[in-house]
């Protein structure tokens, strides 16, 4: 599986990078596609569940301009300059199995997960 590399820097001193396989890009396409207005898709972080964070993916119609943009083949990933500290270096993926489809989320700074593994902690 091709997987995108996407890097984008703040500044000269920091560089940001998110990994976005071609199944994720594809369904992020499908998802923009829906709605002329989609811009893309955001990834937020919440204090929520029993390990401390969850992930949460958002429909993106206005654009925050301090928003860092990723993109791969064509999709448009937003993750806001509060959450990249606990997203930088991810890897993102849309997986369908027989029951079910998911974004999942491979975070190498992720330390702890819940049993369900639904929230993590850093």
């Amino acid at each position: 599986m091709e997987l995108g590399t996407l890097n984008i820097f703040k500044d000269s001193s920091v560089l940001y990078n998110v990994i976005i396989t071609d199944n994720a890009a594809k369904q992020i396409i499908s998802l923009s596609n829906k709605d002329f207005d989609i811009k893309g898709i955001r990834l937020k972080i919440y204090y929520s569940g029993c390990a401390g964070l969850i992930y949460k993916m958002e429909i993106v119609k206005v654009v925050i301009e301090s928003d860092l943009r990723f993109s791969h083949m064509g999709s448009i990933l937003y993750v806001s300059l509060n959450d990249i500290e606990f997203i930088n270096g991810i890897k993102i993926d849309y997986v369908i199995n027989k029951f079910s489809s998911m974004f999942t989320f491979n975070n190498p700074k992720a330390s702890r997960f819940c049993r369900c593994g639904k929230s993590f902690n850093i």
